[in-house]
């Protein structure tokens, strides 16, 4: 398993992996949640 450093922190990748993941589809539900369903409605 392969491991890198962040900062004093070692992650592995897989883990970093999954991290990368689940914000990406948390920023997507953000998008979609705006576009779709606020519209141009400023929430705050």
């Amino acid at each position: 398993m392969e491991i890198i450093q962040i900062g004093s922190m070692p992650v592995s990748i897989q883990t970093l992996s999954i991290f990368l993941s689940l914000g990406t589809a948390f920023i997507g539900l953000l998008l979609i949640y705006h576009y779709l369903i606020a519209g141009n409605v400023d929430i705050g």
